[in-house]
């Protein structure tokens, strides 16, 4: 399936000219300081693994993931507020899903809810 690309061009006869590069020591090492910087930074804060929304706790403030909304859903979610970049409060997750969005609360089916994916994000 892939092939194997060779130093020569597409007709396969002339190869190509081989290219000299210098690297500069002090650009690696300030690439290896940041990428540190950010590794010890993403151990502080794992990543929360996206969970569906029935599988929830009441009270938890949540985040929806967009792509895990069924697209023949989406318009009418979003006129209710439900939006990808806000958060929610989760009222029930048992039966019919209740979110509170500013104040407002939603109910969706237990169908729908079960196929949505959230992730739970700090108060």
């Amino acid at each position: 399936m892939f092939r194997e690309i060779s130093n020569q061009d597409q007709r396969g006869s002339t190869p190509l000219p081989q290219q000299s590069r210098s690297v500069d020591s002090s650009a690696l090492d300030s690439t290896a300081l940041s990428s540190t910087a950010l590794d010890s930074a993403a151990s502080e804060f794992p990543p929360v693994a996206p969970r569906l929304l029935r599988d929830l706790n009441r009270g938890q403030r949540i985040r929806l993931v967009r792509e895990s909304v069924p697209e023949s859903h989406r318009p009418l979610l979003e006129a209710m507020g439900l939006c990808n970049d806000c958060d929610l409060h989760l009222c029930q997750s048992r039966g019919t899903c209740i979110l509170d969005i500013d104040g407002s609360r939603v109910g969706i089916s237990e169908q729908v809810a079960s196929s949505i994916l959230a992730i739970p994000v700090s108060s």
